[in-house]
């Protein structure tokens, strides 16, 4: 099986619900340098929906030397479920936790003797191995999180969430009831169709109402101000930070991505034109200052959506290189 030329590789992974309960899954994951770079290793993380393809447009524009995983969270993509799952931040980061580990990138805490290496989650990435985790949508909390928690290098941020209820996940009646009928005893079998017809209505892109389901239990179960410790934790600790957002974002109102955005302590920039020209005169802005040292940037696009994972993934590529410090 493969993506975009890239072999897709499988793995068992364990993981934990928020009870504690053990779970596993057969995950499956891109990878276009399994045997590891000297240079630095991109951890993607998609939203919901979402899966690794939602970086097929970045990873092909990133320095060759540059490794790119692309996760599939337990539900979503090629990784089935593993029940009972509750879709949240606890399962996700503890998904990730193992993944990192099965990369190779840190050791495995009930095998490491130096416990220098652990954190609260109980694992820290090798020093000689610079991580970044990038997120889109919903999958940037868990970028925040990841970077925070296991001791990355840095993160990327594409059309963050925010830190209070977006259009997206409002009303929250709405959403408690989609998953809540699900839930009742047949209640999958009224709410499947159902569920599946709003999100063609929203003109987003699900296989069915079982993924619509587990789309909108995601959605649910967002951080959302929870944030805010661990941005400040990022910004204590010197991270290399890309946040981009995006005016015409059909999901995210601007002044809730603005509000989060503030919160950072990084260089903001508007770009107001799109157009090659003044891509081009950003990128150079944005990668000599990340050469030069500078932690970060945040960068407003005026005139961009929801997706700037596909349209603007040549531009983030070149300025992820240029966080592991390749000009």
């Amino acid at each position: 099986m493969s993506s975009n030329g890239v072999k897709l590789l499988k793995t068992i992974v364990p993981f934990v619900n928020k009870k504690g309960t053990p779970l596993h899954c057969e995950a499956f994951y891109q990878d276009t340098m399994p045997e590891g770079s000297s240079v630095g290793t991109v951890i993607a993380l998609h939203g919901a929906p979402g899966s690794h393809k939602d970086f097929k447009y970045f990873y092909p524009h990133l320095h060759p030397s540059i490794r790119f995983v692309g996760l599939n969270f337990p539900g979503f993509g090629h990784t089935n479920c593993s029940d009972p799952q509750n879709f949240d931040n606890v399962e996700r980061q503890s998904f990730v936790k193992s993944m990192v580990i099965a990369l190779k990138l840190a050791q495995d805490p009930e095998r490491c003797r130096d416990k220098s290496l652990l954190t609260d989650w109980k694992m820290k990435i090798y020093e000689d191995k610079k991580v970044i985790f990038m997120g889109h949508s919903r999958g940037c909390e868990n970028a925040l999180f990841s970077a925070v928690d296991f001791g990355g290098y840095g993160f990327v941020m594409l059309n963050p969430i925010g830190l209070r209820p977006h259009r997206g996940i409002r009303p929250a009646l709405a959403l408690k009831m989609m998953t809540e009928l699900y839930d009742f005893p047949g209640g999958r079998f009224i709410m499947k169709p159902i569920n599946k017809k709003i999100y063609d209505i929203l003109k987003i892109k699900v296989s069915d109402g079982d993924q619509a389901y587990k789309c909108v239990r995601t959605m649910r179960t967002v951080a959302l101000a929870d944030q805010g410790p661990y941005i400040e934790k990022a910004n204590e600790r010197n991270l290399k930070i890309l946040y981009l957002y995006a005016g015409k974002d059909f999901l995210i109102e601007n002044e809730i991505q603005e509000e989060a955005a503030k919160r950072y302590k990084l260089n903001r920039i508007t770009s107001t034109e799109k157009t090659p020209e003044e891509e081009e005169k950003l990128l150079k802005l944005v990668s000599q200052g990340f050469v030069k040292g500078e932690n970060g940037y945040s960068i407003f696009f005026a005139n961009d959506t929801h997706y700037l994972n596909k349209d603007r993934a040549k531009f983030t590529a070149q300025c992820v290189s240029a966080m592991f410090g390749i000009s």
